[in-house]
């Protein structure tokens, strides 16, 4: 690795940007002949020697060719490289023993099956955030549940943070208090959709007369 630091191209380059103040010191150093980046050796990504450290700790007897989690997170504390992870993923896809010995634990996933249509408006309906927007009056993102059998639509903007509690609110303000409570509810897997159904109801039976 000295070697190819003290002749590589690339490694010249970032030299000459270390020598130039060009590059964060915090993150790029020169010790003992090496470069590091954010403390771990760095390697040119186009050098042979990257498939030779994945494989000293894929195929070694020790390593027991670990998946691609493990591999990764042994070579992150010691090396780095730009697409690390992506040459990682694609020399365990290609290693021949992982192929033939490792298999799925679970059976086919199967055909997709669509959801059964409601019977009645706004019994099951669909929630999901549109977040990430530019801001506008501290707003930055939107709030939609749609009613999978009309397909009418609520959007309620939202101001970051928003908790569960503020969900759990704005669905008992939005949909509760004008259409009661759906029988089917269908996010993604977000905790913050959860926990937020749960609270909502919670606050139903809570309010409710019986």
């Amino acid at each position: 690795m000295r070697e190819m630091v003290e002749s590589d191209d690339y490694f010249q380059v970032i030299k000459t940007k270390l020598s130039e103040g060009k590059l964060d010191p915090g993150q790029y150093q020169l010790r003992s002949g090496l470069v590091y980046y954010k403390g771990r050796i760095l390697i040119n990504p186009t050098s042979s020697l990257t498939q030779t450290l994945i494989a000293e700790h894929h195929d070694t007897p020790s390593e027991g060719h670990s998946g691609y989690d493990k591999t990764l997170q042994k070579l992150k504390k010691a090396v780095h490289w730009r697409g690390l992870k992506n040459s990682v993923k694609h020399y365990i896809r290609s290693c021949d023993t992982c192929q033939r010995s490792k298999h799925e634990n679970l059976n086919p996933a199967g055909l997709l099956q669509p959801l059964p249509i409601p019977e009645q408006a706004w019994e099951e309906i669909t929630m999901d955030f549109i977040a990430c927007l530019p801001k506008s009056f501290g707003i930055s993102a939107i709030f939609v549940i749609v009613d999978r059998l009309t397909k009418y639509a609520q959007f309620v903007a939202l101001s970051h943070p928003y908790t569960s509690k503020t969900i759990a609110g704005v669905f008992i303000a939005n949909v509760f208090k004008y259409y009661g409570l759906p029988k089917v509810i269908i996010p993604d897997r977000d905790n913050l959709f959860l926990r937020a159904t749960i609270l909502a109801r919670v606050f139903v039976s809570y309010k409710s007369p019986d």
